[in-house]
């Protein structure tokens, strides 16, 4: 484990919104180790992921997302035998300085020509601040007769523009920006410019995406005019046809760019297979009990009559019944685990399931598991000889209907962010 007393970080990512679980712990574990080559470093997933707890495709999920982000650089390494291996990452703290902001600079009129004129003897490129000693017919002044204040407790402040985050740069600009009143004409012309692009524009009402471009700020216009190929792009990966594409003036009035960033964790995010009793396994399971009950076939005649006698005999024929016909997909993922075969499990659910704790089957945790299976009339896993099981963390003083309600609200909040994409 890394000594390093400090891990560097972009300060623009730390609020973040496009963020998830693991996110900035990973990112924090890359930047204990920046001040070594040239900030890259060549870390193993398996090692990170024993580093902060988690599972390696936690970690790898995390990495991919700030990879997309912009806020890590990756350059894959493939072994000898063609295997993957370790490969090196790098934190950007800020993004390249575009050429045009060069050019604006070097018309800039403030700035005289002698400035950037090269000293006498030097050659354009050298390195600046060249050390040359005093001339020998000038004598050095005498120093002053009151002592240097002394040094503060902090560091000395490094005045480097470049170590401006890019989200507050941007910030400014874009409040300079703003105080410049825009003309109708130039909306209309950012709109005209924009509406063409969107790949439903031909059937769209342009007068109702006309009014949403004019309510949007002029910032807004900015983002929804440059981000609109990125978050088509990543519909795209998604499998999202153009048929399914919204149209134009509810992604302008309802500023869907802002959600580029769940768009494109999804598309890093995709399915895996998953063995029986794992916390994806279990996962799935739990979202499709949660899930109304499927339409069940009648009981036999003999079951009927069973359960019009009623007694025990008949709330236990009718549970049965219930277990097995209510959640079909789930009997099929208990059938195949009897098999010992996984599931093919979405990457919204396998995030989902990484808040869970694999318990013994002997455990109290388990047993109040049991318990609220059968209050809920859910089939129970047939689990043959396993003895560990995964299931929603129980805080602490916490209950088994609390854990399974919180990720309730998590799948929840995921399908939501997926729907609306």
């Amino acid at each position: 484990m890394s000594t390093a007393r400090l891990s560097i970080i972009p300060g623009w990512l730390v609020t973040d919104q496009r963020l998830k679980g693991r996110d900035l712990q990973v990112l924090c574990v890359l930047g204990r180790h920046t001040s070594s080559k040239h900030g890259w470093c060549r870390r193993s997933q398996v090692k990170m992921s024993e580093e902060i707890g988690c599972a390696r495709s936690t970690v790898q999920t995390s990495l991919d997302r700030l990879v997309v982000i912009g806020a890590v650089e990756r350059r894959v390494v493939v072994s000898d035998n063609g295997r993957d291996s370790a490969h090196w990452y790098r934190v950007i703290y800020d993004r390249e300085t575009p050429e045009s902001a060069f050019q604006s600079w070097d018309n800039d009129g403030d700035l005289s020509d002698e400035e950037f004129a090269p000293v006498s003897g030097e050659e354009e490129g050298a390195p600046p601040c060249r050390y040359t000693g005093t001339p020998a017919d000038i004598s050095a002044p005498p120093a002053g007769p009151e002592s240097a204040p002394p040094a503060g407790p902090g560091s000395a402040p490094i005045n480097d523009s470049c170590l401006t985050p890019p989200a507050e740069r941007s910030e400014r600009a874009r409040a300079s920006d703003d105080e410049k009143v825009e003309s109708r004409q130039s909306i209309e012309r950012g709109f005209k410019r924009w509406f063409p692009t969107w790949p439903t524009n031909l059937d769209d009402s342009e007068t109702e995406a006309r009014k949403a471009w004019y309510r949007l700020t002029p910032a807004e216009r900015r983002e929804a005019l440059e981000l609109t190929p990125a978050y088509l792009r990543a519909r795209e990966q998604l499998g999202r046809t153009k048929k399914g594409t919204v149209a134009a003036g509810k992604y302008l009035h309802e500023k869907r760019w802002q959600r580029l960033g769940v768009v494109a964790a999804a598309a890093v995010n995709p399915p895996s297979v998953h063995k029986p009793f794992s916390k994806a396994w279990q996962a799935l399971a739990i979202s499709r009990l949660l899930e109304p009950d499927a339409p069940m076939p009648a009981m036999t005649p003999f079951l009927q009559q069973t359960v019009k006698a009623g007694g025990p005999m008949a709330d236990r024929v009718r549970r049965e019944h219930r277990q097995r016909w209510a959640w079909p997909k789930v009997s099929e993922m208990y059938a195949a685990a009897e098999q010992f075969r996984g599931q093919v499990i979405d990457g919204a659910i396998v995030e989902a399931g990484e808040g869970f704790k694999s318990y013994h089957v002997d455990s109290a945790e388990v047993q109040a598991y049991r318990q609220l299976y059968e209050r809920m009339e859910w089939p129970w896993p047939r689990m043959g000889d396993a003895k560990w099981i995964c299931f929603p963390l129980i805080e602490a003083g916490g209950s088994v209907e609390a854990a399974i309600e919180t990720f309730k609200a998590t799948i929840s909040e995921g399908q939501g962010d997926h729907d609306a994409a």
